[in-house]
């Protein structure tokens, strides 16, 4: 992952950063702060079924946030192997990109 990205996000204030990896999601809380969460989804009550974020943790730069993503995508599998740790690198590396590529196209372009 490029430092490119985060000079690109920094650099404009009103940019509206929400990147979603199956149950995690990357947004930019303010001008200074990434949060990755886990969506969760609750089980009971009025709003059983409705999904709800939990804080894993705050960034300052994307490329850290995307990091702990990654990281976190990959402890969720059952790894037993060298090849199974390349493998759920390149699946969560596959969805990094599929998710940027569909909601910003133009990133390469500034």
């Amino acid at each position: 992952m490029s430092k490119d990205i985060d000079d690109i996000v920094e650099s404009e204030e009103e940019f509206k950063l929400h990147l979603r990896f199956g149950k995690y999601q990357v947004r930019r809380v303010d001008k200074y702060n990434i949060v990755v969460e886990e969506l969760r989804v609750v089980k009971e009550g009025e709003n059983a079924g409705k999904e709800y974020p939990v804080n894993i943790g705050y960034y300052k730069r994307l490329y850290n946030a995307l990091e702990k993503v990654l990281q976190l995508n990959i402890e969720t599998k059952s790894i037993k192997s060298l090849t199974d740790v390349t493998k759920a690198l390149k699946e969560a590396e596959a969805t990094l990109y599929k998710e940027l590529d569909s909601k910003y196209k133009d990133i390469e372009d500034k």
